[in-house]
C-alpha cells in the first residue's frame, strides 16, 4: 500500500472516530465539519517515504534565515526538521539521515498534512455509501 492510500485509510478511521464521538453527544456532523475537524488531529505517520523527506529536511536545515511554511507539504518538512534538530541536540553523534529515520520510526505526526477540501473529497468517496435500490 502506498503512502497516499495509507494516509487516506488513517483519515477515514479518524473521521469515523470523530463522527462516533459527535453522535454520542447527540450531533450528526456534516462531511465538511468532519473534514475540517479531522485534518488538524494527530496522524499516525508523516505518510512520506525516506528520500523525499530526507531531501526536504536537508533543504529546510540548509536554508538561511527563518523559513515560513507556504504549503502543508513544507509545514510537514519543517515539523520533521524541528524534531530532527532536537534529536541531534540530545545525541551529538547522530547523523542527519539517522535522525530522519528515527523521526519516521517513532511515528506520529502532529496533523494530517492535507487541506479540508481534499479531506472532504476523500471522506465523501469513502464514507458516503451509494443508495440501495430495490428492483
Amino acid at each position: 500500500m502506498n503512502h497516499t492510500a495509507m494516509r487516506n485509510r488513517a483519515l477515514v478511521r479518524a473521521a469515523r472516530e470523530y463522527i462516533e464521538g459527535e453522535r454520542l453527544k447527540g450531533r450528526t456532523p456534516t462531511i465538511t465539519e468532519t473534514a475540517e475537524a479531522v485534518v488538524d488531529r494527530p496522524a499516525p505517520s508523516y505518510f512520506i517515504s525516506f528520500t523525499p523527506l530526507y531531501n526536504g529536511v536537508c533543504h529546510i536545515l540548509g536554508s538561511s534565515g527563518a523559513v515560513k511554511p507556504t504549503t502543508l507539504s513544507r509545514q510537514r518538512l519543517m515539523d520533521v526538521a524541528e524534531r530532527v534538530v532536537k534529536l541531534r541536540q540530545n545525541h551529538a553523534n547522530l547523523s542527519l539521515a539517522m535522525a530522519v529515520t528515527m523521526v519516521m520510526a517513532e511515528g506520529g505526526a502532529p496533523r494530517f498534512y492535507i487541506t479540508p477540501s481534499s479531506a472532504k473529497q476523500i471522506l465523501a468517496r469513502e464514507l458516503v455509501t451509494p443508495r440501495q435500490f430495490n428492483f
